[in-house]
């Protein structure tokens, strides 16, 4: 896990990952979009399939 400092969106452009908090877990599908606003977290894909993600702050 690891923290960044600023409002960071991210937005799955293919497959599927999960995203990890320290309240727990979501799994994340292709045109989601995740809000990070300063937190600890990290990513796990379980998955075979590669995924695609767009990161923006």
């Amino acid at each position: 896990m690891h923290f960044t400092p600023t409002i960071d969106f991210a937005v799955v452009l293919s497959g599927e990952i999960m995203a990890i908090m320290e309240t727990g877990m979501t799994i994340l599908k292709q045109h989601d979009l995740f809000i990070q606003r300063g937190t600890r977290h990290g990513w796990k894909n379980a998955t075979e399939e590669p995924c695609s993600m767009l990161f923006f702050s």
